[in-house]
C-alpha cells in the first residue's frame, strides 16, 4: 500500500478525530474513546464468540483489532459485511499485551477510495 493512503482517507472523512495515533501508541490510550480506520483485509465471526464480530483494518501505521457486538453488527450491517475501507468509533480495551477497540458505530469510507487517485503501480 502506497505510504499515506489511510491517513489521507480518514483524514478526508468530516468526522475523523484530530487527535490520531499510530496502532503503536494505541496501548497508552486504553480505555480512552477512540477511531481506527483502514483497508480490511480480514473479518472473522467464529462460532465460540456468542455472535461477535473481529475485523482487522490495516493502515501505513500497522493494524488494529476490532470487536464488533451482535447488535450494533445488525445497526451497522452493510459496513460491517462489505466495507473495503472502514472507520470504527469506540472504546480501546487492553487485555494482557492485545489491544482492542470495542466499535460503537461504523462508517463504510469505500466509496472515497476513488477521491485518492491512487494509481495501481505495475513492477513487471
Amino acid at each position: 500500500m502506497p505510504p499515506g493512503v489511510c491517513s489521507k482517507l480518514a483524514a478526508s472523512c468530516m468526522s475523523m478525530p484530530s487527535k490520531r495515533l499510530p496502532s503503536t501508541r494505541l496501548a497508552q490510550a486504553a480505555r480512552s474513546a477512540s477511531s481506527a480506520s483502514g483497508i480490511v483485509p480480514v473479518r472473522q465471526r467464529p462460532g465460540t464468540a456468542n455472535g461477535i464480530t473481529f475485523v482487522t483494518p490495516e493502515d501505513e501505521t500497522g493494524t488494529a483489532n476490532l470487536i464488533i457486538r451482535p447488535s450494533v453488527r445488525k445497526r451497522y450491517r452493510p459496513a460491517t459485511l462489505g466495507a473495503t475501507v472502514l472507520l470504527a468509533h469506540g472504546r480501546l480495551q487492553r487485555r494482557e499485551n492485545v489491544i482492542h477497540v470495542l466499535v460503537t458505530r461504523l462508517e463504510d469510507l469505500s466509496g472515497r477510495l476513488e477521491d485518492l487517485g491512487v494509481q495501481s503501480r505495475d513492477f513487471c
